[in-house]
């Protein structure tokens, strides 16, 4: 069986870092997982393959117990590093009904990593010592 791969694209929007996946047709509490550690979004997806039954989803084994008509494939997996001062803290996740999966991360502004620094004239106070008083 083939493995279903998921596009992403990332992007920054209204302070927010940003990555979207389009996934179609799951069900975001069983199929879609989104998890956050060390810098790193892991978006995780299961499609399921479903046999084919009943229309009315009546399935029964050789017991009479309900069976299953579904399973799922081993879960896909895309992480993302997100960029210097992502609050990982602050990451949202939602799923559209158009099936696009999009999370969401605040950034925060970038420090200042260095400065100018004025370079100033000599004091006047050494205005003696270049005249030659003493």
């Amino acid at each position: 069986m083939r493995r279903r791969k998921f596009e992403i694209e990332e992007f920054e929007r209204a302070g927010h870092f940003v990555v979207r996946a389009q996934v179609p047709g799951l069900d975001p509490d069983n199929e879609i997982g989104v998890m956050v550690a060390d810098n790193e979004v892991t978006i995780e997806v299961r499609w399921p393959v479903r046999w084919p039954g009943p229309v009315d989803g009546d399935f029964r084994d050789a017991c009479g117990a309900e069976a299953a008509n579904t399973f799922h494939h081993e879960p896909v997996r895309r992480r993302v590093l997100l960029p210097r001062g992502a609050k990982d803290e602050t990451l949202t996740a939602r799923y559209d009904r158009g099936g696009i999966l999009e999370v969401s991360v605040e950034l925060t502004r970038p420090a200042v990593i260095g400065r100018m620094v004025p370079v100033r004239p000599p004091a006047l106070v050494d205005a003696d010592v270049r005249v030659g008083v003493g």
